[in-house]
């Protein structure tokens, strides 16, 4: 924490999860798709302070705020293969049938550079798991 000049205190900083690195590189001619999954990314806010279950937390809704957006990449590009069919562009058809296969490739990638940033294998465990651990006696 952080003592601001008239005695309040500030909270600590917060960190926001960046796009994973294996996403980012596999959507590197997509900068656009890139920095939408960033802005899904950034309503989510990490404190040093919070404990094992809210990084938890945390992760879960990191990961599906990504496979949320990837699937509505995966519907655009859908829309856009079914309107280049219906006009006979071919070069258009199989941009969007290559978009669509890459993006589908992309779902569920990403979760072990998060489970990282979320400190989720180092945290010691929650007070309940230590309690469920020890021997009575």
């Amino acid at each position: 924490m952080f003592k601001e000049p008239l005695g309040g205190v500030c909270p600590p900083a917060v960190r926001r999860p960046p796009v994973p690195q294996v996403l980012r590189d596999a959507l590197k001619d997509h900068p656009s798709l890139i920095a939408e999954l960033q802005q899904a990314l950034n309503a989510i806010e990490l404190a040093p302070t919070m404990n094992k279950r809210q990084r938890f937390d945390l992760f879960e809704r990191a990961t599906l705020s990504l496979e949320g957006r990837l699937e509505t990449f995966v519907a655009r590009a859908q829309t856009e293969l079914l309107a280049a069919n219906a006009a006979g562009d071919g070069v258009a058809a199989a941009r969007a049938r290559d978009r669509k296969a890459l993006l589908l490739r992309c779902r569920g990638e990403g979760h072990p550079e998060l489970i990282g940033f979320f400190d989720l294998r180092t945290l010691p465990p929650d007070t309940a798991d230590l309690r469920a651990s020890v021997a009575p006696g």
